[in-house]
């Protein structure tokens, strides 16, 4: 009883519309299915946190490691308990324990990404070790609801966190067992509005970024394979085969079987997953399908692995052979998908290629939500005899914003990347401080905001960039990743209608930061690398949403 919730809504949706459209069994030697689901219905979130008097103890401020261990310390009701013990005895595989909310997915405002996902490996021989894994982490996707980046992202919504109610999607994790490590050999997002699109692309032809092995890698913002469906075959911007190397997917995560049976889980989801060089896969031998070899001896790149010279991730045996209708499918599900929403979409998929040659291949899946893309519709006009202090023809977001008087940026001139870990924490030490004083602001920052490989820019949570209503992302000589379009970073930037410019080194006519007078701007406080600066007369930023065309001006 009680509701699906978001997630598991839009997949119960999708597995009857896959169905109704008789698309399971329409390509050779692949299937299109949703893998085996199970949902824990809203009903039993509010009777967990009712009978165990969970609001009483939230009412005070407590860590995300004190909820957490909380919930976990606190029992689920026995018929949920029982539902379990029954799953794990006839469920052999591991499982992806996931959040399903009312207000997640949803059109107006999705919280993507917010809340927690946690893997099981269900691989203890004690069953009831694996009951308690389990259980276990549905009462850390409770918990999840309360941690600060939830919290906060409501309160810049203007929703009460205490409105939300959380149903859990269990389902069997896509992949294949390779020793005692499991993955998928594809995880992929797919979006069917491009909001970077490059000639000869057009937005409405959507997006796609593949990644070896699961998911996280492209939840997280860090290397992936990005190409338009439209247009499978054309190669990526890169200006050699060496640099084609050096900005492919160099690392993948899947689930040590072995190494995970005998976790406790914990509030952090990281703790379970394995994140390894491609040189591994190529051990597992799982590469056929998705690599290339690259030759040093000619610097060329062979779209196979069996020419000897380092294996690199391209999907050129799908995309350029097509080896795999992977382009159709996705087509066919976004068409599905925005039909049947009535507006533009997201999903998530994995690609399963069993190593038993008599198997088919599974095309899996994951998930749907709407995308906000409709309020790109106002032509701003852009001020000619106003001097700004940045501009980019490479943004996202639409209208004038105003009423802003605080700009954060990171000091060009104290910026190394080893120490973004550091450059995060002083990021959101001042955005508490605006947090505090109900101020929004500017964010200037280099490389991928967001993202969660620090080596990309600069790993920001929700919490710690709260405040700002602005991300400018810029790079640097030695810093020029792919702007951070990683799937639920930018969802719910693009739900709160924030704007956003990416400025490309040494490419002026596409864009600009003027750093001296950022720096000569009078400081309100500052740390080792950020700066914080306030003006009585507020800044404006204007985007068109129609050419992706913004400025902030002086």
């Amino acid at each position: 009883t009680g509701s699906l919730c978001g997630k598991a809504r839009g997949v119960a949706f999708m597995n009857a519309m896959i169905a109704k459209a008789h698309l399971a069994d329409r390509y050779e030697d692949i299937t299109i299915k949703v893998p085996r689901s199970f949902v824990i219905g809203s009903d039993v979130f509010e009777k967990f946190i009712e009978e165990n008097d969970l609001y009483a103890f939230l009412a005070d401020s407590k860590s995300e490691d004190e909820i957490a261990q909380k919930f976990r310390e606190s029992p689920l009701p026995a018929n949920t308990q029982e539902n379990l013990r029954v799953l794990t005895q006839y469920i052999k595989c591991p499982l992806a324990v996931r959040s399903s909310s009312i207000l997640e997915d949803s059109r107006v405002l999705p919280f993507a990404g917010i809340y927690k996902t946690y893997v099981v490996p269900n691989s203890h021989q004690d069953t009831e070790t694996r009951l308690k894994q389990l259980s276990d982490a549905v009462k850390l996707v409770y918990a999840s609801v309360f941690y600060a980046s939830p919290v906060q992202y409501a309160k810049n919504a203007d929703i009460r966190i205490e409105e939300e109610k959380m149903a859990v999607l269990i389902q069997e994790l896509v992949g294949e067992r390779y020793g005692d490590l499991y993955y998928p050999v594809i995880s992929g997002v797919a979006q069917s509005y491009n909001f970077y699109p490059y000639y000869p692309m057009k937005p409405e032809e959507g997006t796609v970024s593949l990644a070896m092995g699961l998911g996280k890698t492209i939840v997280e913002g860090e290397r992936v394979f990005r190409f338009s469906p439209a247009h499978p075959k054309l190669n990526p911007l890169v200006s050699s085969p060496n640099e084609y190397l050096q900005k492919s997917q160099n690392a993948f995560y899947a689930v040590d079987l072995k190494k995970s049976a005998d976790i406790v889980l914990r509030a952090d989801e990281g703790y379970n997953y394995e994140k390894l060089p491609v040189s591994q896969a190529v051990k597992d031998e799982s590469l056929e399908y998705v690599g290339s070899t690259y030759s040093l001896e000619n610097d060329c790149i062979y779209d196979n692995v069996y020419q000897e010279g380092l294996k690199m991730v391209t999907f050129a045996p799908i995309l350029k052979y097509e080896r795999l209708p992977l382009t159709q499918i996705v087509q066919d599900l976004l068409t599905l998908g925005k039909k049947s929403f009535g507006t533009d979409v997201e999903i998530e998929f994995a690609v399963n290629i069993p190593k038993e040659a008599g198997k088919p291949k599974e095309f899996n899946f994951l998930q749907i939500r709407p995308m906000v893309v409709g309020r790109e519709v106002l032509q701003v006009d852009q001020e000619e005899n106003r001097e700004s202090w940045c501009f980019s023809k490479r943004t996202i977001g639409n209208g004038v914003y105003q009423d802003i008087q605080d700009i954060i940026f990171v000091d060009p001139e104290k910026f190394a990347l080893a120490d973004s870990l550091d450059i995060a924490a002083e990021i959101g030490e001042l955005n508490k401080m605006l947090f505090q004083e109900r101020r929004r602001c500017i964010l200037v920052g280099f490389g991928r905001i967001g993202t969660a490989d620090r080596w990309l820019g600069i790993p920001l949570t929700w919490e710690q960039m709260s405040q700002a209503l602005v991300i400018v992302e810029a790079d640097r000589k030695d810093l020029r990743p792919e702007p951070s379009l990683g799937s639920h970073f930018f969802h719910n930037l693009t739900a709160m209608n924030m704007g956003y410019f990416h400025i490309q080194y040494d490419h002026e006519a596409e864009g600009w930061v003027d750093w001296q007078w950022l720096l000569d701007q009078p400081v309100l406080r500052q740390t080792k690398h950020v700066k914080l600066i306030r003006r009585e007369e507020p800044f404006s930023v204007k985007i068109d949403g129609r050419n992706f065309y913004g400025e902030i001006y002086k």
